[in-house]
C-alpha cells in the first residue's frame, strides 16, 4: 500500500467532479497523468488504483472505461491484460496508427469516395493523377491496395 504522503500529494493534483476526476499535474504526450513515487514516474491512474483498490497484479494494466487518459476516478478504472488494453483502445478508435487514417489525416488529399473511384477506374494512372491532383505513384499505391486500403470492404 502507498504511504499517506503519496495519498495527500495525489489528491492535491486531482480535480473532482460528478464525472471524471481529472489529473491537473504533469501528463505524458498521450495525456496520461504521472506522479513520482520513490523516484519512479508512475501513471496517475495506476496510483489511483493502488490507493483505492490495492496492488495491481503483475502483468495487468489499468484501463479507463471513460476513455479519458487524465481521469483518475477509481470507478472509471478497471484491470485488464495488455491484449484487453489493445482491444479496448482499438474499439474506442484511439489506436495511434489508425486514428488519422484516410480522410481523418490532416494531410489527406483525397476523400474515401475519390480513393474508391481511383481504385475502380479503368482510366490510365497518369490521367487519374492529373484529375485528382495527386502523383501517379499515389494512384498506383491505391490501385494495389497499399494505401487507402479496403481490406475486402469498400470504404
Amino acid at each position: 500500500m502507498l504511504r499517506s504522503s503519496v495519498r495527500s500529494r495525489f489528491y492535491a493534483k486531482v480535480k473532482k467532479s460528478s464525472g471524471c476526476w481529472l489529473w491537473t499535474a504533469a501528463c505524458n504526450a498521450d495525456g496520461y497523468g504521472s506522479l513520482r513515487v520513490d523516484g519512479k514516474s508512475l501513471g496517475a491512474h495506476r496510483v489511483s488504483w493502488a490507493l483505492h483498490r490495492g496492488a495491481i497484479p503483475d502483468g495487468l494494466c489499468v484501463l479507463h472505461e471513460c476513455d479519458t487518459p487524465a481521469c483518475v476516478r477509481p470507478k472509471h478504472l478497471f484491470l485488464g491484460t495488455k491484449l484487453d488494453n489493445a482491444l479496448d483502445r482499438e474499439a474506442k478508435g484511439r489506436n495511434r496508427f489508425s486514428r488519422n487514417r484516410g480522410e481523418k489525416n490532416p494531410s489527406a488529399k483525397l476523400t474515401e469516395v475519390a480513393a474508391r473511384a481511383i481504385r475502380e477506374s479503368q482510366a490510365n494512372r497518369k490521367d487519374l493523377a492529373r484529375l485528382y491532383g495527386v502523383s501517379t505513384a499515389l494512384v498506383s499505391l491505391i490501385k494495389t491496395n497499399r494505401v487507402w486500403k479496403t481490406n475486402g470492404v469498400t470504404p
